[in-house]
Order: C-alpha cells, then structure tokens, then sequence
C-alpha cells in the first residue's frame, strides 16, 4: 500500500454494506448502530490523516480535537457519499481534513477574535477623540 490512506478490500467492502445499511436503515437506531461501526472502524483513517497531514499537532494537547473534528467529518463524508462516484478513503479524508482545518482555523481565531476585539476597540476611541475636535488621533 503506497498510500497511508487505503484501506484494504475487507474493509472497503464492510464499509460499503455499512454505508448502504445505514442509508436503508427503517429506524433511527438501528441507522446509529450502522453509523457508530462505521465511525469505530475507521477511526484509523482519522489518525492516519492527522498524521501525514497535521503532523505538527499529531502529539500536541490538540489531538483529541482534531481527533472528534475527523470523527464529525467522518459523519458528513457518510451522508454524502455515493460509491459509484469516488473512492471511500478519497472521499472520506477530504471531508476529515475540512472538519480537521475547522477545527484548527477555530482554535487559532481565538487570539485572532482578540486582535479583532481591541483593533475595534481603539478604532472607536479614535472616532469618539475625533468627534470631540482631536485632529487625526493616534495611538502612541
């Protein structure tokens, strides 16, 4: 296997009955059995993708996080997921890696929320200096 992503016959295979299961499911419970399988059994498909792609956060305090946004990915690849269209692992790490970089790009827009925060901040105090007759107020 060349690729860390591929996954065996069986499993290609054992994915594609639990998908179709899941789509053909007569109640939500039994849907969330086929579902919560699905996930379990290929939750070596999300470690494998935050390895080669996220190495960086692979041993950080991130991990489980990024781990639960494949998890979330996982479900919406699930429901989107036509087998006569395109390959399961292919399929399935585009959806993890946009759940993976939502995830990232939320926990580095903490600090960015606070630069946008006090950014706002001064520029109403500028405003508010210029309205009183302050020409041109700068931070200093």
């Amino acid at each position: 296997m060349g690729n860390e992503t591929e996954i065996s016959r069986d499993s290609r295979d054992r994915n594609l009955e639990l998908i179709r299961s899941y789509n053909e499911a007569p109640t939500v419970e039994l849907a969330n059995v086929y579902l919560n399988e699905l996930i379990i059994n290929n939750t070596n498909l999300i470690y494998q993708t935050i390895k080669k792609y996220y190495q960086t956060y692979y041993a950080s305090s991130m991990f489980e996080d990024l781990v639960q946004a494949g998890r979330i990915g996982m479900f919406q690849a699930i429901k989107h997921f036509d087998p006569e269209k395109s390959e399961f692992a292919t399929f399935f790490v585009y959806y993890i890696k946009g759940e993976i970089n939502k995830a990232i790009n939320k926990e580095q827009n903490k600090t960015t929320q606070h630069f946008s925060n006090v950014t706002r901040a001064i520029a109403q105090a500028k405003q508010t200096l210029a309205a009183k007759g302050f020409d041109n107020p700068t931070i200093s």
